[in-house]
């Protein structure tokens, strides 16, 4: 029993380091505590594709089917340059959502970052080949992964 309460703590604390380390103005009023979080993909400087992709998109997948709160952050990352995304996966009013908020940030000396853009809201997610498409209320394509 002792091994299953310390497996337990180690997910509980993994739970509370990786809400803690969401910026305020991207998390906004949510209560992060009742959201699983999904990890955080990054690409190596320059490259364009997010690495481990199919585990982001199960994460993003099957707390969609599930209708189960769930965050995640991708990051593109450049020289210099990049952009930090998080989807919330959650519901609003009498449906689901994901919402997407994206965070630029630039190494230079003095740089202040300009408010998260706020993306249209995803509403439904279509798997296509293994690949998933965005798409919002007008039934027009967010994005892909």
């Amino acid at each position: 029993m002792g091994r299953v309460a310390w497996i337990v703590a180690a997910l509980v604390t993994a739970s509370a380091v990786a809400s803690d380390h969401l910026p305020a103005n991207v998390a906004k009023d949510r209560n992060l505590s009742l959201y699983d979080a999904g990890g955080v993909y990054r690409t190596a400087i320059g490259a364009h594709q997010l690495p481990d992709i199919e585990r982001l998109r199960q994460f993003i997948w099957s707390h969609w089917t599930q209708k189960r709160r769930g965050y995640v952050e991708f990051v593109f990352q450049g020289k210099d340059a990049g952009s930090e995304n998080y989807f919330f996966i959650e519901p609003t009013g009498d449906r689901w959502r994901i919402a997407w908020v994206e965070q630029h940030y630039q190494a230079l000396p003095g740089y202040s970052p300009p408010p998260p853009q706020i993306h249209r809201d995803i509403v439904t997610i279509k798997r296509v080949r293994g690949a998933l498409t965005f798409l919002d209320a007008k039934n027009r394509i967010v994005t892909h992964l």
